[in-house]
């Protein structure tokens, strides 16, 4: 009796004891546990996402991809396959299961190693979310202990959607909906009972045992899973073995990232983003940015870029073959590699079998599928110099040919060298057997390969063009004009080829060229000028009387064609792109004044203080010159370019939306239209035809500079501006007669052909600021009995010839000249010889030209 009580008093001491210590452990690692404020305010990393127009998704930036959802939009088979797979006690347990820890213990001491965890679903949002993922005895009591409060505060179901949401799934995955579109393609919605046990095994090792990684490591989770869901009775022995053999397609890792369909634009956003929320807020904080980008127009844009500098580059000649491979072995084992990469990025899917192979479709007697207008690399596997004078090459197990006229390009190209090294000219003599050469299929045969070596079907062949990657670069900006919204923005041949996020349309500053002189002319019809005023176009020498300068004394200025028209008037001076009565007529303005106009039309780039200014030589960004042609196509009046509508924040606060601004008056409403009538002459007789067969009333103008290296197209209808540039990145010549109008006009129609679809036709009304009266093409006068041409031309209100001098207040009205003089047709002749002292101080143009390379522009 006495030793029972000693034995109880022991073990209700030992009691006591094991009690006062477990409140002192609860009571020491209580003091410093962090807040359940991140678990009651939950606020993950989410996806920042950038809409068009229409609302559909164009990009994505985030760092941890995770797309949240309430566990009631999942199917309940997929909750059931988390739980049953890590803790399947989850609903009856209150934030620890001592069983399941003791049971992992006793697993991982025979094992010698962490073989089982046991931690419940509660504890593994405690440590994901307010602990770090450090491995100790410490962590395990704080994280056991925050279990007990967040069980506490919220119930099972909150406890679950944190847990699904916030856990890491491999492949940059965060959560189940995001795992879903990673892995199979779809939503979580959508998920297979087969599916969700994939996902359901990733918790323990996701970068371990995800099917794109490790496709056997997650057959054997997913077996483990769907055995926890019969063993829990939520499947049925037969669905079991069902769901076990059954194939599951798991997405191509190569596309995990997807890519922007207009990566240009959506650059230009995320750099805005970034500039004015930070990195960390584009990154994670769930931004939906809703843009002005409309992606129809967009895609137009882009293959209108590459068709137009694919013709280009035609036009310089075909570069010679950087590899070529010696021998049958070597061909051979290059197309079937060739083969294999092919296949790989042709298939959506791969598929994962029963017995854990991730099946790659890679069949080799099945011919290589390849795409319609899109490029490969061929090699050369023979050449027939005599009869059918065929070039005939293999691309991956497909074998075929090239026709003479669809390698004529070769021998048809410009005889200049433009690249660093000679163009091949013979495409029989100088291409060989072996040699590695881009092609596009023309006609893809449906080759039959049974019981055949691959690519050897008789009389069966594949067509291609002679093809290569240019290296010219483009850019294209479109807005309209009724709100200045930005639909369009291409910075370059393609984003992704290129891999350059460098955007030739908002950071290249390049030689505007003829694109100029609508800016040149605008400020003199402002400085009382009008379309009827006579400027000679007849030859200068410009001489400067410094003797100490270091630039060339003389210069003399040129017309593309070398010939001189004489007397003509700025409308046909403009029409022509004349180069020398724009010299005369910014000689005639004053360079200061001139420079001071186009700062308020809002060119921003340093300009150069001399007369080539007039010829486009001073750079700038294709989207200044563009901001500043808006004015004309806008009445006169500033535009604001935008291309965000509206920016909302995670909780559905709108950050910043666009509110039209005020209009600003620029220059006058008569001027607007005049250079709007002056450049639609352009279009319709002059250098701007090549986009004439848009069908519709179009203001434009062409710009080359000097040795062709930038070429230009900017125009505008009612509703819309477009500009076009094209030129190498390095400052080297497009090749001889690569002018605007065969380079950039081309582009510019074939877009608008798509984007103007969806306005209505319409001209330009002239404002109650313009009236119309008849001249003498020739003298720009009232005609007379000896005019031979007459033309119905417009005018400022009380500018035209033969009536009283009148000028516009600043409210619109007409106020007569007390003098009562007539209006007489001005004449610029300009000078020659010595320059008069304050004209110009830089004479000569400190652009590439000199006295015997003279800047030209086209005819």
């Amino acid at each position: 009796m006495k030793y029972l009580r000693w034995t109880l008093l022991g073990f209700l001491g030992a009691t006591v004891l094991g009690l006062v210590g477990a409140i002192s452990v609860v009571v020491y690692f209580s003091r410093n546990l962090p807040s359940l404020d991140a678990i009651k305010n939950y606020s993950p990393l989410l996806v920042t996402t950038i809409y068009s127009d229409d609302e559909k998704v164009v990009a994505e930036y985030s760092t941890e991809r995770r797309v949240p959802l309430a566990v009631d939009q999942m199917p309940i088979h997929v909750t059931s396959a988390f739980v049953a797979a890590e803790d399947d006690e989850f609903f009856s347990h209150r934030g620890i299961n001592p069983v399941t820890i003791f049971r992992a213990a006793v697993k991982n001491f025979l094992a010698g190693h962490t073989v089982q965890g046991g931690s419940t679903i509660t504890q593994q949002v405690a440590k994901s979310i307010l602990l770090s993922p450090e491995r100790s005895y410490t962590r395990k009591i704080r994280e056991m202990l925050l279990a007990f409060r967040i069980e506490n505060e919220l119930n099972k179901q909150e406890i679950l959607t944190l847990y699904l949401n916030h856990i890491f799934l491999g492949q940059g995955s965060y959560g189940v909906e995001a795992a879903a579109q990673t892995y199979f393609g779809k939503k979580a919605a959508e998920l297979t009972v087969p599916e969700a046990a994939i996902l359901a095994g990733l918790p323990r090792a996701p970068s371990r045992d995800n099917p794109i990684s490790n496709p056997q490591a997650a057959k054997q989770r997913q077996l483990y899973v769907l055995g926890r869901l019969l063993a829990t009775q939520q499947i049925s022995q037969g669905e079991y073995e069902t769901f076990t053999q059954t194939p599951i397609q798991i997405k191509n890792k190569s596309d995990l990232s997807a890519k922007s369909p207009a990566p240009y634009f959506t650059e230009n956003v995320r750099r805005y983003l970034i500039e004015k929320y930070g990195t960390d807020a584009v990154y994670g904080q769930g931004l939906k940015v809703y843009t002005t980008l409309n992606l129809t127009s967009q895609i137009a844009a882009q293959d209108s870029i590459k068709a137009g500098l694919l013709a280009l580059d035609k036009r310089m000649g075909l570069r010679p073959p950087t590899l070529r491979l010696k021998g049958k072995e070597a061909i051979s084992k290059f197309s079937q590699e060739q083969h294999k990469k092919i296949v790989e990025k042709f298939y959506d899917f791969k598929l994962l079998s029963p017995t854990g192979e991730l099946e790659d479709h890679v069949e080799m007697s099945k011919p290589t599928p390849l795409e319609l207008g899109k490029n490969y690399s061929g090699v050369v596997a023979e050449i027939d110099t005599k009869k059918t004078k065929f070039i005939v090459v293999q691309v991956g197990n497909r074998r075929g040919f090239i026709r003479p006229e669809d390698y004529q390009w070769i021998s048809e190209a410009n005889p200049e060298e433009v690249y660093k090294e000679p163009v091949v000219r013979s495409a029989l003599r100088d291409l060989k057997v072996g040699d590695v050469i881009t092609v596009q299929p023309k006609i893809l045969a449906n080759q039959t390969t049974e019981g055949l070596s691959p690519g050897t079907a008789p009389g069966v062949l594949d067509e291609y063009f002679l093809e290569q990657e240019p290296l010219a670069q483009g850019a294209l900006l479109s807005y309209r004009i009724t709100d200045g919204a930005i639909t369009t923005l291409v910075g370059g041949y393609d984003f992704y080829i290129t891999k350059s996020e460098f955007n030739r349309a908002t950071q290249a500053v390049r030689q505007p060229g003829s694109t100029f002189k609508p800016l040149l002319f605008s400020a003199a019809l402002d400085a009382g000028l009008t379309p009827s005023t006579i400027v000679v176009d007849s030859p200068l020498v410009y001489r400067s009387e410094d003797e100490q300068s270091e630039l060339e004394k003389v210069w003399r200025p040129d017309n593309y064609d070398r010939k001189f028209y004489g007397d003509m008037t700025l409308r046909q001076a403009l029409n022509l792109s004349r180069n020398i009565p724009a010299v005369k007529l910014l000689q005639y303005l004053k360079i200061p004044t001139v420079l001071e106009y186009v700062q308020k039309l809002g060119i921003k780039s340093p300009m150069a203080s001399d007369l080539s200014v007039a010829l486009g030589s001073s750079g700038m960004t294709l989207q200044e010159l563009l901001n500043a042609w808006s004015i004309f196509a806008n009445g006169g009046n500033r535009l604001q370019p935008y291309f965000i509508k509206k920016i909302v924040d995670r909780n559905g606060e709108t950050l910043e939306e666009h509110a039209a601004p005020p209009e600003e008056r620029v220059i006058p409403e008569s001027t607007a239209f005049l250079m709007t009538s002056m450049l639609k002459t352009v279009v319709e007789y002059g250098t701007g035809t090549p986009v004439k067969p848009l069908g519709r009333p179009v203001a434009g103008k062409t710009g080359t500079t000097s040795d062709y290296k930038d070429a230009l197209f900017v125009g505008y209808i009612p509703e819309l501006i477009t500009g076009v540039w094209v030129g190498f990145d390095e400052d080297r010549p497009l090749g001889r007669n690569e002018l605007g109008g065969r380079a950039a006009a081309p582009i510019w129609l074939q877009y608008m052909q798509v984007a103007a679809s969806n306005y209505t036709v319409l001209d330009w009304t002239p404002p109650p600021s313009v009236e119309q009266t008849m001249i003498d093409v020739e003298t720009g006068d009232v005609p007379g009995q000896s005019t031979k041409k007459r033309y119905l031309e417009y005018f400022a209100r009380g500018t035209a010839p033969g009536q009283p001098v009148a000028t516009l207040s600043e409210t619109g009205e007409l106020v007569p000249d007390p003098a009562g003089l007539l209006n007489k047709v001005q004449v610029v002749t300009g000078y020659a010889g010595v320059v008069p002292e304050g004209d110009s101080q830089n004479l000569v143009p400190k652009s590439d030209v000199n006295s015997d390379d003279l800047l030209r522009e086209e005819f």
